[in-house]
Parts: C-alpha cells; structure tokens; sequence
C-alpha cells in the first residue's frame, strides 16, 4: 500500500472546499480499503490542529456544525504515527523541512501539498512530491491493489 505524507495545506483546504481536489484526496481515505495509509508526524497533526484555530480559517469554514478539531481527529485515528527524520535545509521554507522528516522517517513514497516551494522540491531522496489534482490524476489511477 502507498504511504502518503499529506500536507498541512491540503487537509484546511479540503475543509473548507470539500469538492476540490485536496477534498478529494482526504476523502479517499474514508474509503474501505484505503487506496494508500496516511503517515503523519506529531509535529504535522500539532501544526493541523493549529492552522483550525486560525480566526480567518474558521472564518471560511462552509459546514458550521463541523468542529474542525474533531473532523481531524477521525483522520488522526486513520494514520500512521512516525517518528521523522533529521531534515534541515531542504524547503525554500524551513517550516517545511517537518513534512519532509514525516515523509522520509514514515517511509512514505509521496507527498501531497498546495505548496508551491514544496512543489517545486519535486522529489526528496525518492519522495515525490506532488499537488492534489496530479495524485488523484495520475497516481492513483495508475496504482491498483
């Protein structure tokens, strides 16, 4: 089964826009079986549960009767807690260097993120890293259980 590092990103946007393809892809893993195993790092999940907090996040937040913590935490209880790597350096940004560390101490063999400057990495010691759409788009469809 793949492993997959979803960026902090990817699961506020699947929040807010449910249909679009950060949507999409958190919604794959409501799906029994799973078509990958998601791999998070306590450094992700606290970051996660930071960015829901955001006044300006909450603000844009469509369903009012979803609390964004709990909606999480289902996704929490779905993923793979690693312990990261030792990373620095990598990201044009250094926050960024934590998902990084999840991906490669979690083994996983992708990244999804928005993220341009993470994007623009493209691969990481044979990590790629990829957008929502090209996940959903190419390699999923092109991996079968």
């Amino acid at each position: 089964m793949l492993r997959v590092v979803l960026d902090a990103n990817l699961f506020i946007s699947a929040l807010i826009r449910p249909e679009g393809p950060p949507g999409r892809v958190v919604l794959l893993l409501s799906v029994d079986p799973p078509p990958f195993k998601l791999v998070l790092s306590q450094a992700l999940a606290d970051e996660i549960h930071a960015v829901l907090k955001y006044p300006h996040v909450r603000k844009c937040l469509r369903a009012a009767d979803i609390d964004p913590n709990d909606w999480f935490n289902n996704y929490e209880l779905l993923a793979d807690f690693v312990e990261p790597a030792s990373v620095n350096g990598i990201a044009p940004d250094p926050d960024d260097d934590k998902v990084l560390a999840a991906a490669l101490g979690g083994q996983a063999e992708f990244i999804v993120t928005g993220d341009r400057g993470l994007l623009g990495v493209g691969v990481y010691q044979g990590i790629r890293i990829v957008s929502p759409a090209m996940f959903i788009d190419n390699v999923l469809k092109n991996t079968s259980p």
